[in-house]
């Protein structure tokens, strides 16, 4: 009995970290896309006296 209860908990938990993990790539990757977006509609960012600005510095 108490081994299908320890089966039952590690199997609950081991859901639980899995999904987790995927949560947090996604979250991970839609934060890269934002920031690549970000970059991307303020790369060529002109001011008023027509110097170029350059959005966002960015580390490659």
């Amino acid at each position: 009995m108490f081994v299908m209860i320890f089966v039952i908990v590690v199997g609950f938990q081991a859901v639980y970290v899995y999904t987790s993990l995927k949560e947090k790539q996604r979250l991970n990757e839609k934060i890269a896309y934002q920031s690549s977006l970000i970059r991307d509609l303020t790369e060529d960012v002109v001011c008023l006296d027509e110097r170029p600005q350059g959005g966002f510095r960015h580390v490659s």
